[in-house]
């Protein structure tokens, strides 16, 4: 049974999007569904997304929904697909022990980097602020949970993502094409 946004602690609902503005890649359906977990904490197949930036609490950010969507739709104009697949999973060891981990898939793609530094610097040059909680390790969490017991599997898939989607607070997702 996937946990609800509003049961995760709160270092993990900044990753997760709850109450946080962030732009990231949508796995189509049925590759999110291929990923999806049978187990207690699972994310579920309709908030599976690789994070590219957090710009953080989306109570809290100085610029409007508009402001930020008109600045992906530039940046979206020159931009490329990306293409690269999921090549296995993770763990994110929670290191003070009151959170779950976080079992993730990685994402490999030789484009990614290149399109996300210029994708922060694009953001950074129109004032976005962007939040640094930790290095950039291309993922998509499939579960937060305690216990590593259930053996998590993911599929190799092949992966392109063509549009980047803007996810402000625990609801609001638009596309940016």
């Amino acid at each position: 049974m996937a946990k609800d946004k509003d049961d995760l602690p709160e270092n993990q609902n900044a990753d997760k999007g709850a109450n946080s503005v962030i732009i990231a890649f949508m796995p189509d359906s049925a590759s999110a569904e291929a990923l999806a977990q049978d187990i207690d904490g699972a994310v579920s197949a309709e908030d599976m997304h690789l994070t590219l930036v957090s710009l953080g609490k989306a109570d809290s950010v100085d610029f409007t929904k508009d402001e930020l969507s008109q600045a992906l739709k530039e940046f979206s104009s020159t931009a490329v697909a990306i293409t690269g697949k999921v090549s296995g999973v993770g763990v994110f060891m929670n290191e003070d022990g009151d959170n779950d981990d976080v079992v993730y898939a990685s994402f490999d793609s030789s484009e990614l980097p290149e399109f996300r530094q210029e994708l922060v610097t694009h953001l950074n040059e129109r004032g976005f602020d962007l939040q640094t909680y930790h290095g950039f390790t291309p993922h998509i969490t499939l579960a937060y949970t305690s216990t590593h017991e259930t053996a998590i599997d993911a599929p190799l898939l092949e992966m392109t993502f063509d549009r980047l989607t803007m996810m402000w607070g625990d609801e609001d997702r638009k596309s940016v094409v």
